[in-house]
């Protein structure tokens, strides 16, 4: 995707109207015809009509917390809703209900999300005869809309909540309704703006970890908000932020939630920001992403893609590591592969260390910097019964069992990520300056015992 921003897609549009700017852009990335790409879009408007058409008010999901509630909103209600919103929040529902007992939806952009473009494309489509090709249309300006989130913030409720997934989709909506109504651009722009900011902070909190409650309902409220914004920005209302800086704000958030937590649980990522906050030095995390992205020319997502996470045949790989430090020119195939990914995040690690004082978390920041000078490695760790007490207080939904089996699959992962890049053990106590236990000394004793052991590795 060639745009990182909203800004670069209403440059983009400057030239050609906004859903073919999207299109052309998916032409360069992918390599296919025109025809091959309007086909398969026009695939997943077909698709996101089905749960709606096809929907059967007696399915229930196999918890039975899910089921029937779309029916009840057919027909005339109590009189608060005109009947396009009526239809709006039915289609949000029946879509919502279908994804919930396992049949066929478009994750727009997730699953989670599955019921927010379809209830605002179909009643629309319905009342003002639209064709389908005008919808397709739509489609690529949500998408469009969508990679410039995702590659600035996410779209994953596990990383950023459910404004990354309800709070997205919602977003991407509003755009879309935008070109429906015949706007400009900018009013998709700021219709996306407002709906994002409408939805920050919305935190992931399924009831039993499973994607119904509040879920479904939510996807509602991500429809009927992308509406109201669209209205507002079809009609002169202007975001007084930026959608670029409302997308970063919403990163920021994301960040900022506890469920973002390294050796799951243990609260490492609590004590490098307060430890940051508190020498007044900056903090790095997925903003090394963004560094390696600008320095390599490779597009943020792929960095994303790959941040701390290895594929199967890498995890069962036998390769005593596979980092040398050597970075491959962009002629190599192997340019965007995970190592040269790696290669070039390292490079970017080792570079802010030598240049600046700073916070670093993961990544195999303490093997890379393992020769370097006044650097001080250090390892956050809890006994098994704490973590399971803290992930617990930031996931009330979540059963003892699932809370477990959650950190078992994180650490293995992490793990597995070291091992394969460094050939050492991540829980090693020999690549750590410090082993601090957050259980004994408490996320502020942590931060102090760190500030206090400083002056002895660092000159």
């Amino acid at each position: 995707m060639a745009f990182s921003s909203v800004e670069g897609l209403l440059q983009a549009a400057g030239q050609v109207p906004l859903w073919r700017a999207v299109l052309e852009d998916d032409l360069r990335e992918r390599g296919v015809d025109e025809a091959r790409s309007w086909r398969q879009m026009a695939a997943l408007w077909t698709a996101m009509k089905a749960p709606v058409a096809e929907y059967d008010p007696a399915a229930r999901s196999r918890s039975g917390l899910t089921g029937g509630a779309g029916a009840r909103l057919e027909g005339e209600g109590p009189g608060l809703c005109p009947p396009i919103l009526r239809q709006v929040i039915a289609a949000a529902l029946k879509t919502g209900e279908c994804n919930a007992c396992m049949k066929r939806i478009v994750a727009a952009p997730t699953a989670g999300a599955s019921g927010v473009l379809p209830a605002v494309f179909l009643p629309l489509q319905a009342r003002d005869g639209l064709d389908d090709r005008r919808m397709v249309e739509a489609l690529y300006v949500a998408a469009g809309f969508g990679q410039v989130i995702a590659t600035r913030a996410s779209i994953s409720g596990a990383e950023g909540g459910c404004q990354a997934e309800v709070g997205s989709a919602s977003g991407m909506a509003a755009a879309a309704l935008v070109h429906v109504m015949g706007g400009t651009p900018s009013q998709m722009a700021h219709a996306c703006a407002m709906a994002l900011s409408n939805t920050l902070g919305l935190v992931c909190d399924p009831v039993a970890g499973l994607v119904e409650v509040p879920c479904v309902n939510r996807n509602v409220m991500g429809a009927v908000n992308a509406l109201s914004c669209a209205e507002m920005a079809l009609s002169g209302v202007e975001s007084a932020i930026p959608c670029d800086e409302v997308i970063d704000a919403m990163r920021a958030v994301g960040d900022a939630l506890p469920a973002s937590l390294r050796e799951t649980g243990s609260g490492g990522h609590n004590v490098t920001r307060r430890l940051s906050e508190a020498l007044g030095i900056p903090y790095y995390d997925r903003d090394l992403l963004r560094k390696a992205s600008e320095v390599s020319g490779i597009h943020e997502r792929l960095f994303g893609a790959a941040d701390e996470r290895i594929g199967l045949r890498e995890m069962l790989s036998a390769a005593e590591k596979v980092y040398t430090g050597e970075i491959l020119p962009p002629d190599s195939d192997d340019y965007i592969s995970t190592r040269n990914l790696f290669s070039f995040q390292a490079k970017i690690i080792k570079e802010l260390a030598d240049s600046e004082s700073c916070v670093i978390l993961g990544r195999c920041a303490n093997y890379l910097l393992m020769d370097r000078p006044n650097v001080l490695r250090v390892f956050i760790h809890a006994p098994l019964e704490a973590r399971l007490a803290r992930v617990a207080s930031y996931s009330l939904a979540w059963s003892q069992r699932e809370v477990a089996r959650h950190i078992r699959v994180e650490d293995h992962r992490r793990a597995a990520y070291y091992h394969y890049y460094t050939g050492e053990e991540w829980r090693d106590a020999a690549g750590y300056d410090l082993s601090l236990d957050s259980e004994k000394l408490g996320e502020d004793g942590c931060v102090e015992f760190i500030r206090n052991a400083l002056p002895l590795f660092i000159k």
